[in-house]
């Protein structure tokens, strides 16, 4: 979390989190304003969020964007991947899984609604030596907004509804498409971004789940060509009748709007 102002979308991460089956939040801290300290304080209490100070950049001059030739630095965007790492030995021991991704991004499961009931279904068919690749799949805000869970009470709160953009990006079937990992973390010896570059097994590390049983939704500010066709996908919509209010009671807790 760097330069992080957009309350709402922390809070239906959260609440998206909780209902998938988490049951603890690490977020690597850079910094935040005020009003997002304030969410992250709620979810502490509660013992939901664990918030870890990463003060990376006070020692060395880190990069602020992903690509080395644009945004230049000593450390890649942040320090990403040792948080990453750091994450994966500070919970080795306390959880049976972790997901390694980012607050946009969400891995949803089809056939069941959680990770907890998702998780034993991929061990049954690909084992549990390794860990689980989720294809990302990019859903833009810059396309045309659906307004049929258009929340009028959230729209005073800075953020964007996620529920509100339910169009991808098609992803090339013949291409590489990049993805986000689900892992037992006793196997991982070292992390990166995408996927893991060391494990205690001496071969194959993770493998790729069918996109038909689980697949990543990355809701994100961004641009695709005009002439896209883009796919619109409900998927997250089977989960708005339990995220609206949930999402709603802890923004009326923590004061940005009124019951």
């Amino acid at each position: 979390m760097y330069d992080y102002k957009n309350v709402l979308n922390l809070v239906e991460a959260m609440e998206m989190f909780r209902l998938l089956g988490a049951t603890r939040v690490a977020i690597y801290r850079t910094n935040c304003d005020s009003d997002v300290q304030k969410v992250l304080d709620y979810y502490v209490a509660q013992g939901f969020i664990e918030v870890i100070p990463w003060t990376i950049k006070k020692h060395v001059k880190v990069s602020s964007g992903w690509r080395k030739d644009i945004s230049g630095g000593e450390l890649h965007y942040y320090g990403q991947i040792p948080a990453l790492n750091d994450c994966v030995y500070r919970y080795m021991y306390q959880s049976q899984y972790v997901a390694l991704h980012d607050m946009d991004e969400l891995i949803l499961p089809f056939g069941v609604k959680t990770w907890t009931e998702m998780l034993p279904k991929l061990e049954k068919t690909y084992g549990d030596s390794l860990g689980f690749e989720f294809e990302n799949n990019q859903f833009p805000f810059t396309s045309k907004d659906n307004g049929k869970y258009d929340v009028r009470q959230w729209e005073s709160v800075r953020g964007t509804n996620i529920l509100k953009y339910i169009q991808r990006v098609p992803n090339n079937p013949k291409a590489f498409n990049n993805y986000k990992v689900i892992v037992n973390p006793r196997l991982v010896l070292m992390a990166t971004v995408h996927g893991l570059l060391d494990t205690v097994n001496l071969g194959q590390h993770t493998v790729r789940v069918d996109r038909d049983v689980a697949r990543m939704y990355h809701s994100k500010n961004f641009t695709y060509p005009l002439n896209t066709n883009l796919i619109t996908d409900y998927r997250l919509w089977d989960y708005a009748d339990e995220l609206i209010p949930a999402v709603t009671k802890v923004l009326q807790d923590c004061g940005f709007i009124t019951g």
